[in-house]
């Protein structure tokens, strides 16, 4: 998708800038940019303004596609502070299990069944939150029964 190279020079800027840190860039004027970033997701976000990058939708353009980059920008700092202060490694098995949880959001079949019953889209989203990540500790303790399991009948063939 061409919009993907918008995302990949995005990010290289923003490597340039995080590596001189040390500089005016990085001490005065990168903090400010994370800030008006988040400001200008949030405004966007709360009109409704967004990118549908599967089906290449950009209902207001360039405005979408600038709250899309701030996005981007926001959860990518997000990230780098989670890892800096050590909060990463609690929640380091939901990056082991990234694949099964996008299968598992995928078939919860929350539109088909059960999106009547939930009114407040911040509700959903955490409603949907817990009834993944619980399916997927249902299917991790699954599958280390399983393997104990096998490695039990395997030390009774022998």
């Amino acid at each position: 998708m061409p919009i993907a190279a918008l995302f990949m020079w995005g990010g290289s800027i923003l490597r340039q800038w995080y590596m001189r840190k040390e500089t005016d860039i990085g001490k005065h004027i990168l903090p400010i940019f994370i800030f008006i970033c988040f400001v200008y997701w949030i405004v966007c976000l709360q009109n409704s303004v967004n990118i549908e990058m599967a089906t290449r939708h950009y209902p207001y353009f360039l405005v979408s596609l600038l709250e899309a980059l701030a996005g981007t920008v926001v959860i990518s700092y997000l990230s780098m502070g989670i890892q800096e202060y050590k909060i990463s490694n609690s929640i380091a098995i939901i990056g082991r299990y990234t694949l099964m949880i996008l299968c598992i959001h995928q078939l919860d079949f929350y539109k088909i069944f059960w999106s009547v019953f939930i009114s407040s889209p911040w509700l959903a989203a955490l409603t949907r939150l817990i009834v993944d990540l619980g399916i997927l500790m249902v299917v991790i303790l699954f599958q280390k029964f399983y393997k104990k399991l096998l490695g039990k009948l395997e030390n009774t063939k022998m």
